[in-house]
C-alpha cells in the first residue's frame, strides 16, 4: 500500500474577563444592594492540516520525506461577546421588595449596526406574613409571598457567516480559478428577543414545613432567528432572517 503522513495542528483559545462593583447601605428600615459590570468573552481557535504520501521509509515521519500528492488546509474562526450591566435591589423590612436590571449585550455574529441591544428587567415582592394584620394567621402560614417579574433576553443563534457571507476559493462556471459565495450574507440581522412576564405566590405552613409555589407565566419571543427558504433560482437553499 501508500504509506502516507499527516500533519495537524488545532489550537483553541477561550478567555473571559469581568469586573464588577457592588455597593450596600441599610438605613433604618431601607435597604438598597446596587451592582455595576463588565463582561467580555472571546474564542477562537486555528486549524492547519498538511498530507503528503509516498515515504521513502516507514520510519521518517516528517512532510518533507514524501514525495507525492501534496495537500494543505487552514482555517480559522472567532467569536466575541462584550456586556455592560447594572442591578438595583431595594426592600423595605423584608416587606417590600423590588429589582431593576438592565443588560447592554453586543455580539460579533451581527452587523456592525446591530451588534448591540438593552435587554431590561422589573421584579417585585410583597412578604404578606410580615404584616401587622398577618399575625393571627401566623402559627399557621409562616409564609406567604406575591410576586411578579417581567424581563427581556437576548440570543445571539447565528454564525458570522449569516452576516458577513461565506466564501470559497475554487472553479467558477467558466472554468477559471476565483471565489464562490456559499452562504448569503444578511447584515439586516437582529437579536432574538423572549419577553416573559411571570406572576407568582408561595406560601410556606407549619413553620415551612409544608411548601407551596404556584406561578402563571407568559413568554414570548420575538425576531426568531431561522432559516428562510429561498427560490431555486437565486442559486442559495436558504438565508438566515428574524
Amino acid at each position: 500500500g501508500t504509506n502516507s503522513v499527516n500533519d495537524y495542528h488545532y489550537l483553541s483559545t477561550t478567555y473571559t474577563n469581568e469586573n464588577i462593583l457592588t455597593y450596600n447601605v441599610r438605613i433604618g428600615k431601607h435597604e438598597i444592594a446596587a451592582l455595576l459590570g463588565h463582561s467580555v468573552q472571546a474564542w477562537r481557535e486555528d486549524l492547519t492540516n498538511a498530507y503528503k504520501e509516498n515515504l521513502s521509509t516507514d520510519n521518517l515521519y516528517e512532510l518533507d520525506a514524501a514525495t507525492a500528492n501534496p495537500n494543505a488546509t487552514g482555517s480559522a474562526a472567532e467569536y466575541a461577546l462584550q456586556s455592560f450591566f447594572g442591578r438595583v435591589n431595594y426592600n423595605y423590612d423584608m416587606k417590600y421588595l423590588f429589582s431593576a436590571s438592565i443588560r447592554y449585550d453586543g455580539s460579533s455574529h451581527f452587523a456592525a449596526n446591530h451588534k448591540f441591544a438593552a435587554f431590561p428587567g422589573v421584579s417585585a415582592g410583597w412578604n404578606m406574613h410580615r404584616e401587622a394584620f398577618f399575625e393571627p394567621l401566623s402559627k399557621v402560614v409562616s409564609n406567604l409571598k406575591l410576586r411578579a417579574s417581567w424581563g427581556k433576553t437576548g440570543y445571539d443563534n447565528l454564525a458570522l457567516e449569516n452576516t458577513e457571507g461565506s466564501y470559497e476559493a475554487g472553479k467558477n462556471y467558466a472554468g477559471e480559478a476565483g471565489i464562490l459565495n456559499t452562504v448569503l450574507m444578511n447584515r439586516n440581522l437582529l437579536w432574538e428577543e423572549t419577553t416573559s412576564t411571570d406572576l407568582g405566590l408561595e406560601a410556606g405552613f407549619l413553620n415551612n414545613r409544608i411548601n407551596l409555589s404556584f406561578d402563571a407565566y407568559y413568554k414570548k419571543t420575538t425576531n426568531r432567528l431561522l432559516n428562510e427558504n429561498l427560490w431555486s433560482e437565486t442559486g442559495f437553499a436558504s438565508i438566515k432572517s428574524n
